[in-house]
């Protein structure tokens, strides 16, 4: 029996390729590749070899990873190692994971800022303050190129928590 052994980064730069060739039906290699740069973005080799990776695919590939967000942000201790996406990571203790994970939710935010506003209120409102922390500087930073749908956002939560809800 032959055993091949890839390093991360290897591993990595195949599925950035892979998605890129791919766009539209890339989920599954998104979802692994995540899944490796979770496990090993930690290490120098593997970050700098995530942020190459980003620039050579499109920035719509992230958004089918967006919406699956919210499973692992209401039941964290549930959801499979796949299903553990950006948002729920953006308070990671890894240094590396959470510059890469900022930039690229910078960039996503760019381009469909719609796409982020929600899963980063609701991260706003977390009960982990490193979480909070990191979903407000993001949307922050989103607010220099979406100001209005940063404010729409804030505009009612402000509204609700200063004055009372009358129902009749």
């Amino acid at each position: 029996m032959i055993l091949c052994r890839h390093s991360p980064t290897e591993h990595n730069a195949g599925f950035f390729r892979s998605i890129a060739l791919r766009n539209r039906d890339a989920l599954q290699d998104t979802l692994r590749l995540l899944t490796l740069w979770f496990k090993y973005g930690a290490h120098d080799d593997v970050s700098h070899a995530m942020a190459g990776g980003f620039s050579k695919v499109e920035v719509d590939t992230w958004l089918e990873v967006i919406p699956q967000v919210f499973f692992f942000l209401i039941l964290p201790g549930v959801a499979a190692q796949s299903s553990r996406k950006i948002i729920a990571r953006i308070q990671t203790p890894h240094s590396n994971i959470r510059r890469n994970i900022n930039n690229l939710l910078t960039e996503v935010g760019k381009h469909h800022p719609q796409a982020l506003i929600y899963p980063l209120t609701v991260a706003s409102k977390s009960s982990s303050v490193a979480r909070q922390d990191a979903a407000i500087a993001i949307m922050e930073r989103m607010r220099e190129h979406s100001p209005n749908i940063v404010s729409q956002v804030n505009f009612p939560r402000n509204c609700l928590t200063k004055q009372p809800l009358t129902v009749l």
